[in-house]
Formats: structure tokens, C-alpha cells, sequence
């Protein structure tokens, strides 16, 4: 079977923000700036100044899902040479509308030409608390407390998890567990098929996990996707790697018939890929398991790494 019997997703260019020299969340007592009046900052240092709120407004991943995609009012706290070469840049931020609490904070490294060489968080912006909004959470939780025991769960568990490395975003589903997985793709002459992967060992199942893969740097990060780029441990403590999809894929067996909640909504994520900034991958990774088990986490460790419990 050829590589192009395998067809992962595509990237498609998911709007995501970028960051330079991007590292976690520093307390604000860490960072020692001189004060300075923004309209001096301006004047000493024009084009870092304008460098570093263009590139922040136009970069907002690090500010979290609530803030990234609102207009943000940036204010520039100071700005002071740290060599010949580089000038840091101090803002601060918070939404332009209905806002009340804490504005963010973060410093920006410029070069002479205006090129950002690192960013880091110093705070991140807060709202004040919503009193109103806690007391009724407070008493819905007791409600539930009450009435959980009696509700019978049908659906199933939603997906939540959706973790940051140095280099990717990493999203995933909620792992799923049947007797074997199906998904639809073409082969290599671009006939439309079904595909399958089955257990190989007595006593097991396949489970399979969607994952989504955002390149949230400025440059290009390639991605060596195979069975040493992922593992998933079980409830039982078993660390367990994928199967080699391309290995193991085969159309079904004719005339068999399929359950088609077995069926995939996606394609696999395997082999060599390279991702531009911004850009994006999605996919299903499988794995073989003991029939029963349940996974309680999943480690990511391909070009970065991400851990994910479920």
C-alpha cells in the first residue's frame, strides 16, 4: 500500500495567532522597568513602539479564547534600551468595551528594524469578580448534587481539552473505543473507498483519538507523525503507542457489515507533515487496547510536547 493511500487532513490556514520567543506567564513583581510617560516612549522610540502594538493586535493567541478575538485598547507603559539593539516595550491591554477589572500586561523585545525577537505575559487581563453570577453558580451546584443521582447520562462526554506546548496547539476529543474503526478516503487511483483497522491481538479493541495541531510560531515547524509521536495510557496504568496506519489499513471484506458508529468523520494524522505559521492539522490517531479499557490521558511528542488528561 503506497503513502497516498493515506490521506491526512489538510492544513487550512485556521485563524491563529502567532508569538516570538514565546514563554509562560511571569509575575509582574519579576519584571523592573523604568516608568516612563507613553508620549516620551514615543518620541524616544517610535518605531519599536509601533512595532511592538502592531504585533501584538495582530498576534492575540497568548491572551487566551475570551480575549483573542475582542478589540483591544493597548497602552504603552514604558519603553527602555536594554543594548544597542534591542528596546523593550512595556503594554498594557484590556477590551475597548463593557470591561471592568484588571488590565493585562506584557513586554515585547524589539531590534532596531522594528523585528519582534521575544514576547512574554506579564499579567493577564481579569474581570472583576461577578458576585451575582458566583452566588448562582454556588446554588447550582447543589442543585445538581441533588439531582445528578437521578438523571440518567445518555450523551456523550463532550469535548474539553485543548492544551498548549512551546510550538503547537493541541486539541482533542474525547477518546473513543469499539471492536474496530472505519473512515472514508480515496485510494490512489481517486477511487472513493472505505477503509478499516482491526485488532490484530486477541482480547483487544481499537480506540481512536481526533486531534487538531496549530502551528502557533512564526516559522515553519515540520511534524514526524508515527508510532513514536504519541502514546495513551489507560485507566490500568498501561502506556500504549498507535498502530501504524499505514501498515495496517484494509478495505473491509465483502459484503461485511459495518456499524457506522464505528465510522471516523475524519482522516488519519500520520507521516511527515509541515506546517507554515498559523496553519493547522486535524486528524485520528488509533490505537490498540485491551477490550474495556479506558484512557486517561494522552502525551504528544512530536517536534513538542503536550500532556492531556481526560
Amino acid at each position: 500500500m503506497t503513502d497516498e493511500q493515506i490521506r491526512t487532513g489538510v492544513p487550512s490556514g485556521a485563524q491563529t495567532d502567532t508569538t516570538a520567543g514565546q514563554s509562560s506567564p511571569v509575575d509582574s513583581d519579576e519584571l523592573e522597568v523604568d516608568q516612563m510617560s507613553e508620549e516620551d516612549a514615543w518620541k524616544a522610540f517610535p518605531k519599536q513602539v509601533q512595532a511592538a502594538i502592531t504585533y501584538a493586535g495582530a498576534n492575540k493567541y497568548d491572551y487566551g479564547p475570551r480575549l483573542r478575538k475582542q478589540d483591544l485598547h493597548y497602552t504603552v507603559v514604558s519603553a527602555q534600551s536594554m543594548n544597542d539593539e534591542i528596546t523593550r516595550v512595556v503594554l498594557s491591554y484590556r477590551p475597548e468595551n463593557r470591561f471592568k477589572g484588571e488590565a493585562g500586561s506584557e513586554y515585547l523585545d524589539v531590534d532596531r528594524d522594528g523585528v519582534i525577537q521575544a514576547r512574554r505575559q506579564i499579567r493577564v487581563a481579569k474581570e472583576s469578580m461577578p458576585w451575582i453570577l458566583v452566588g448562582l453558580a454556588a446554588l447550582s451546584i447543589i442543585a445538581a448534587a441533588v439531582l445528578v443521582p437521578l438523571i440518567v447520562l445518555v450523551d456523550e462526554k463532550a469535548d474539553t481539552t485543548f492544551v498548549s506546548g512551546r510550538t503547537l496547539w493541541v486539541q482533542s476529543d474525547q477518546p473513543r473505543v469499539g471492536a474496530y474503526v472505519t473512515y472514508d478516503a480515496i485510494d490512489s487511483e481517486g477511487t472513493p473507498r472505505k477503509w478499516i483497522i482491526v485488532p490484530e491481538g486477541e482480547g483487544t479493541s481499537i480506540a481512536y483519538v481526533n486531534l487538531r495541531l496549530i502551528n502557533q510560531t512564526s516559522g515553519v515547524v515540520n511534524l514526524a507523525i508515527d508510532t513514536d509521536s504519541v502514546e495513551v495510557t489507560t485507566e490500568d496504568g498501561i502506556i500504549i503507542r498507535p498502530v501504524d496506519l499505514l501498515a495496517r489499513v484494509a478495505w473491509p471484506a465483502e459484503g461485511a457489515e459495518l456499524n457506522p458508529r464505528l465510522n471516523v468523520q475524519a482522516l488519519p494524522l500520520w507521516g511527515d507533515r509541515s506546517l507554515a505559521s498559523n496553519q493547522e492539522l486535524a486528524g485520528f490517531v488509533a490505537f490498540e487496547v485491551p477490550a474495556g479499557s479506558k484512557i486517561r490521558s494522552l502525551r504528544w511528542a512530536a517536534t513538542d510536547v503536550a500532556n492531556i488528561r481526560y
